[in-house]
């Protein structure tokens, strides 16, 4: 058993510094000797306003399905975030592993929950800018691994 675990986990805050004109990405590598992971939290904190007409997003997944693992609105318009303001994202999907049907929702099978059953060596980390978006912020996630 390794010496990270469920209840003592590895926690890693990888951040992305975006403006909301194009996708902005990340690949987390996953740390030597843990098999699991879980989205504890992520939180999008704007240095100037963020909106558009249509909601922009932050995902996490692989690199062929960029919203596997995590997909969360960041909002449009008025909703967006406010300049100086900083906002919980809520996950809109609820992740299930298919390869490991015995761990709870939202753990993620290092091993087993790649593309096709593969094995992951790091996962993505993207902000998905809205349409005729403006604004400039941080994304910062923590992911727990054991």
């Amino acid at each position: 058993m390794g010496k990270y675990t469920y209840d003592s986990p590895l926690r890693l805050q990888p951040s992305i510094q975006f403006d909301t004109s194009s996708i902005v990405a990340r690949s987390i590598a996953r740390p030597a000797g843990v098999r699991f992971c879980r989205v504890e939290h992520v939180q999008i904190a704007a240095q100037t306003a963020i909106a558009g007409t249509t909601a922009g997003r932050v995902i996490m997944g692989t690199a062929s399905d960029t919203d596997k693992f995590f997909d969360g609105s960041i909002g449009a318009n008025t909703t967006g975030c406010p300049a100086t303001d900083a906002k919980t994202i809520t996950n809109d999907v609820l992740y299930e592993s298919t390869a490991n049907t015995g761990l709870e929702v939202g753990v993620i099978d290092l091993d087993n929950d790649g593309d096709s059953g593969a094995s992951l060596s790091q996962i993505e980390l993207s902000v998905e800018a809205a349409t005729t978006a403006t604004g400039i912020g941080v994304v910062t996630a923590v992911l727990a691994f054991w």
